[in-house]
């Protein structure tokens, strides 16, 4: 009796898998690696150095209406971004946000900073949804946020989870769950965690 071919996509896909257990950095990857320890660290850290977390963040309902139909909108994106930093206590700071069609790697977006100031660059495709566009920014505006205040960690991907974290420590948890789990650094599991730790006081 021969295998069908059912059977066979079955087999490949449980060698990728065993492959992907073994060495995180394959391109077969199916998944994020486990990130707790960097979670954990990166709690006590924003803990430590900012001890008093801000409320949930409500945005302007109407700039938020013309936010989610007008994704490809720079200076609409630039606006939404300048929310985001009202709700950090930087009111009345800008950074522009431009449209690009591709970024380097997976990446959805990338804050850069320069001598001739910040910027966020972020991808917005058609099949693009408003909360992923979102979760982008509030992670590209993160990004920002810690580097005006000094907090960060030298290496990366320590630095990425503490972004995330920060998003979610600083009242955005609502727009980092439904919008980051297919274009972030953390896992749907670890964003309900990190709000879970913190909701424990």
């Amino acid at each position: 009796m021969g295998i069908s071919v059912f059977g066979i996509i079955f087999i490949i896909i449980i060698v990728i898998g065993v492959i992907d257990t073994r060495n995180e950095n394959t391109k077969f990857s199916f998944s994020r690696p486990d990130n707790r320890k960097e979670i954990d660290e990166s709690i006590a850290y924003l803990r430590n150095k900012r001890p008093v977390r801000l409320r949930k963040y409500q945005p302007d309902e109407r700039l938020y209406d013309e936010f989610r139909y007008n994704l490809g909108d720079e200076a609409v994106l630039s606006r939404m971004a300048a929310d985001i930093l009202r709700h950090l206590g930087l009111a009345g700071n800008r950074i522009p946000v431009y449209v690009v069609d591709d970024l380097e790697g997976r990446a959805a977006g990338r804050y850069m900073s320069n001598a001739y100031g910040s910027s966020i660059e972020i991808k917005v495709q058609k099949y693009t949804r408003p909360n992923e566009v979102m979760a982008v920014l509030i992670h590209e505006c993160m990004h920002y946020y810690l580097r005006l205040t000094g907090l960060g960690f030298e290496d990366e991907h320590k630095n990425e989870i503490l972004t995330d974290t920060a998003t979610i420590y600083f009242g955005f948890y609502d727009y980092i769950y439904s919008g980051y789990i297919h274009v972030g650094y953390i896992k749907d599991s670890e964003i309900k965690y990190i709000n879970r730790v913190l909701s424990q006081g």
